[in-house]
C-alpha cells in the first residue's frame, strides 16, 4: 500500500481537474490497446478502435510511432503528458513540441534503458520529429478518443 502524507501547505497546492486530460486519455487508451487483460470491459471500444485503425495510415502511425514511445510498461516519457494538457489538446501538444531537447533526450534515454525503446526515439530531440509525433497524437486522439461512434470516452475535446 502506498501512503502519501500531505502537510497543510501541500493541501493548499492541490488542484482537481475539471475535465479529462486529453493526453492522459490518449496514453491510457494506447495502454489499453496493448493488453488483453480486462478487455471484456472495453470490448465495444476495443473493436471500434481496431476497426478505425485497421489498414489505415493512422493505424500504421500508431504501430510505428505511438506504441513504441508509449509502451504499457514501467515507464514512458513524461514530456508526453504535460500539465498544460489540462487546458486542452492544443495546449498539451504545444507543450510537447516546446519541451526542451535536453529533457526529451534524458527521458528517451530512460525509456531505452527501462523498456528498450525504439532506436529512432533519439530523434525526438529534434522539433521536426516531435511535430510528427504530435500530429500522430492528435490524429489518434481525434479518431479514437473523440470520434469512435458511440464510444466517446469524454465529451469535450478541449
Amino acid at each position: 500500500m502506498l501512503r502519501i502524507h500531505f502537510t497543510p501547505a501541500d493541501l493548499t497546492r492541490v488542484r482537481l481537474a475539471t475535465r479529462p486530460d486529453p493526453l492522459w486519455e490518449t496514453v491510457f487508451s494506447l495502454h489499453r490497446l496493448q493488453t488483453s487483460q480486462g478487455r471484456w470491459a472495453y470490448a465495444d471500444w476495443y473493436r471500434a478502435t481496431q476497426d478505425t485503425l485497421a489498414s489505415t495510415p493512422l493505424g500504421k502511425a500508431v504501430r510505428r510511432l505511438l506504441v513504441p514511445v508509449v509502451p504499457r510498461a514501467a515507464y514512458f516519457p513524461d514530456f508526453l503528458t504535460p500539465y498544460e494538457a489540462a487546458e486542452g489538446l492544443d495546449e498539451g501538444l504545444a507543450a510537447v513540441l516546446d519541451t526542451p531537447s535536453s529533457r526529451v533526450a534524458a527521458e528517451v534515454r530512460r525509456l531505452q534503458e527501462t523498456t528498450g525503446g525504439p532506436p529512432w526515439a533519439g530523434n525526438l530531440v529534434e522539433s521536426r520529429a516531435r511535430e510528427e509525433l504530435g500530429k500522430a497524437l492528435r490524429a489518434y486522439h481525434d479518431a479514437v478518443i473523440c470520434a469512435v461512434p458511440g464510444r466517446r470516452l469524454h465529451q469535450d475535446r478541449r
